[in-house]
């Protein structure tokens, strides 16, 4: 427990600290896997530019169309 900050736990003794967050790890529940791999898959897709050379490709036609406007 020498890991907590003592500003905030300096009253709480390390036994009683671990017990608490002991229960709190337990009281978590499961993690749902394919609730998180949809998640992860439409994080994904909502991703424009998915490789490096596209990012590139899509900074420079915003870049292009911004000085096409400016020019304008």
């Amino acid at each position: 427990m020498s890991k907590l900050p003592k500003y905030y736990f300096r009253d709480i003794p390390a036994e009683t600290m671990k017990e608490i967050m002991d229960g709190m790890q337990d009281a978590m529940p499961e993690p749902d896997i394919d609730e998180m791999l949809e998640t992860l898959d439409r994080l994904n897709r909502s991703i424009v530019a998915q490789t490096v050379p596209a990012w590139h490709q899509s900074i420079g036609q915003f870049l292009s169309d911004v000085c096409a406007e400016y020019h304008a």
